[in-house]
């Protein structure tokens, strides 16, 4: 609760894009919770798409909003084609930076392979 675009795309910059570039992965398989934000699909897909590259949902009524704006993802689309009912809650921006540099701090320091 409180993540916003911000927020998503720092965690993507900060911990999901250096690992990939750092181990040349040819194939990510990304499962993600169809019920955190129709915005979060959007923004991992696009993300993993500039970098030259689903599992299903879990609240019913919700997911297919989510579904579909991974899919705009994938398809590097500019803007969404349906609006998200209650995708935008308050974004506490600087608690969700954070936590990102909380858990890439610990990952560098107990995860030799995050080094």
């Amino acid at each position: 609760m409180g993540q916003g675009d911000e927020g998503y795309a720092y965690a993507m910059d900060e911990m999901v894009v250096p690992v990939v570039h750092k181990y040349e992965l040819d194939l990510v398989v990304l499962v993600v919770g169809q019920d955190s934000s129709a915005d979060y699909g959007i923004l991992l897909c696009s993300s993993l798409i500039q970098m030259e590259g689903n599992e299903g949902g879990y609240h019913i009524t919700y997911s297919t909003y989510c579904l579909h704006a991974t899919l705009e993802g994938v398809l590097n689309l500019p803007a969404p084609l349906l609006s998200d009912p209650i995708a935008f809650y308050p974004e506490d921006k600087a608690f969700s930076l954070k936590v990102v540099d909380a858990i890439n701090w610990h990952w560098k320091e107990s995860i030799s392979f995050m080094s």
